[in-house]
């Protein structure tokens, strides 16, 4: 095990503790939140005056409740993100992977203005390779086809096997000018940049060649 791979497995490990923490502190803001939605329950219909106070009060438990379950979605897909560390090398579904990454960042797609999904009805595909590699290959993709994009886009992730390899391609469709957003794209992986140099690196980590796409806005990765 090289410096990195000790270093990753660290991370991991403490980011999978706190998040069974995090996980436990939000049951206790539940069950408190539970009790006093009871509590309110019975005394509304007791008092008219405060008929109002009782609405708001209401109405602040309903958004305590919708934040704690988005909590622990939150915490719950960190810690599937944090076992990622565990192996080295290891056989796991491309699909859930994938479904992992793009729900953690999210947030970090939204500030660049452009969406990330799945296509639909994907067929599990199953990969050995490093997990923590391969989802830093997809990303580094993403982040870079997100640097030419015009605001609004959105970039769709699909898997087949080619040859029986697998293969994941993603694919951007603009609001803008699409021919500019290829022609841009080209442009950034001829010249070699330090973005396609990050997604040429990263992905060979993992066994894939990356490539742009002949009839779309993006790029394919091809296990090999």
């Amino acid at each position: 095990m090289d410096d990195s791979q000790i270093k990753a497995a660290f991370f991991g490990k403490v980011t999978a503790s706190v998040t069974h923490e995090l996980q436990n502190i939000l049951a206790i803001i539940s069950e408190n939140e539970a009790l006093m939605e009871d509590v309110l329950m019975m005394h509304q219909d007791c008092n008219p005056e405060i008929e109002h106070l009782t609405e708001q009060l209401a109405k602040s438990l309903e958004a305590i409740k919708i934040q704690i379950a988005r909590g622990r979605q939150r915490t719950s897909e960190l810690n599937t993100f944090a076992h990622n560390p565990d192996f080295a090398k290891a056989e796991f579904d491309m699909i859930e992977k994938i479904e992992n990454l793009v729900s953690i960042t999210r947030r970090i797609t939204a500030l660049s203005e452009v969406r990330v999904e799945i296509a639909e009805n994907q067929k599990s595909l199953t990969l050995e390779t490093d997990a923590v590699f391969f989802q830093v290959a997809v990303f580094s993709c993403i982040e870079m086809l997100t640097c030419n994009a015009f605001p609004g886009t959105v970039f769709t992730i699909s898997l087949e096997k080619k040859k029986n390899r697998p293969s994941v391609q993603i694919k951007g469709s603009n609001p803008g000018n699409a021919q500019v957003f290829k022609k841009d794209l080209s442009t950034l992986c001829t010249n070699n940049s330090s973005l396609w140099e990050k997604c040429t690196l990263v992905c060979g980590k993992t066994g894939f060649n990356i490539s742009v796409l002949d009839d779309h806005s993006g790029v394919e990765l091809i296990f090999i």
